[in-house]
């Protein structure tokens, strides 16, 4: 399943790589694309493996969150 989030706090090339990479890290997630201009997080993610809430906790974590 792939969706667009706008994304808070995200205001460097530190904060795009530190969304990146832990999105990435999570089973079941495919992909994860941040556009720094836009603030937009693009998310690839099988809602059988992982629920959005789930990954969007994750999110919430690290000092990043989506726009709701």
């Amino acid at each position: 399943m792939i969706k667009t989030y706008k994304l808070l706090n995200v205001k460097c090339n530190s904060c795009v790589k530190l969304i990146e990479m832990t999105l990435k890290d999570i089973e079941g997630i495919t992909s994860a694309t941040v556009d720094l201009n836009s603030k937009l997080l693009t998310i690839d993610f099988d809602p059988n493996i992982i629920s959005e809430e789930k990954w969007i906790e994750e999110l919430d974590s690290i000092g990043h969150g989506i726009d709701r």
